[in-house]
């Protein structure tokens, strides 16, 4: 059987952040350090070889905040005019930089989806989940992001920690529509979800993440890249997809090979479907 073309392409346009989210692995790790920004042409060459590859759902971050990146307005506009109006852009943020004209205005043109990430509705909670966010920002930045005359769908997303923020579960929805979202959304904290089910995952026949000094990773959850795929600043895009390395780890995971999807438990939770 050959092989698709990628469905989606991750960039992490910046793995720079500003918050110590409770349950992102970066806050427990002291060897993280302080995350880089991709160079512009580097990332616009990325999208532009993915594009050519037949990807159809661009997101701009992996780790780190891409509105930290200083041309993360540029890039969202290069990006749509690159792909043309049959590319879905989905940009995840913390929403802590929406108050930012050039930023906000910039994915209320470009984007065809923000999901902004945000774990309560109050401020007490909101800062006792993402330390190093104001609440006040997210809550005003969100309401002008949201306004009419956008372009892209507004969703929010609370990834609910027993004992930390789940008190806030059931009037979360409702704060949020009040505000302008679209769709809320309540995430199970991937911690503690049941593992990896015995099915092979779809998402190493559909997409491929591109670190910020350009490894490919077969998986945005290889957070240590522990299976490198190639790198996308010394090679083609289709030809890493294409390539061995890729082949001989979807084989391996067919088998079950893989310790880290055997760990892994984004496919229980979302039962191998992805919106790439």
């Amino acid at each position: 059987m050959s092989l698709p073309n990628p469905v989606g392409l991750s960039i992490e346009i910046t793995s720079r952040c500003n918050a110590n989210c409770t349950m992102c692995p970066r806050t427990a790790r002291a060897d993280w350090g302080p995350g880089a920004d991709m160079p512009t042409a580097q990332v616009l060459e990325v999208a532009r070889q993915g594009i050519e590859a037949g990807v159809e759902i661009i997101h701009p971050h992996h780790f780190g905040e891409p509105t930290l990146h200083p041309d993360y307005p540029r890039i969202l506009h290069d990006i749509r005019r690159m792909g043309g109006p049959q590319l879905t852009i989905k940009t995840f943020t913390n929403g802590s930089r929406l108050w930012v004209p050039e930023i906000r205005n910039a994915i209320r043109e470009c984007a065809t989806q923000v999901v902004v990430s945000v774990d309560g509705y109050t401020p007490k909670t909101m800062r006792q989940m993402r330390p190093g966010i104001e609440p006040s920002h997210v809550v005003g930045g969100v309401f002008l992001l949201a306004r009419p005359g956008r372009n892209c769908a507004v969703w929010s997303q609370m990834v609910v920690v027993r004992g930390e923020n789940d008190h806030e579960a059931d009037g979360y929805r409702a704060f949020w529509v009040d505000v302008g979202v679209d769709e809320p959304l309540l995430w199970p904290d991937l911690r503690t979800a049941p593992v990896f089910a015995p099915n092979p995952c779809s998402r190493l026949w559909r997409e491929m993440t591109v670190r910020v000094d350009g490894t490919v990773l077969p998986c945005c959850r290889d957070v240590d890249a522990e299976f490198p795929l190639g790198n996308a600043f010394e090679q083609q895009i289709g030809d890493i997809w294409r390539g061995i390395p890729a082949a001989l780890f979807r084989e391996a995971h067919r088998k079950g090979k893989i310790p880290m999807c055997r760990a892994c438990t984004w496919q229980h939770t979302y039962k191998g479907e992805i919106d790439a």
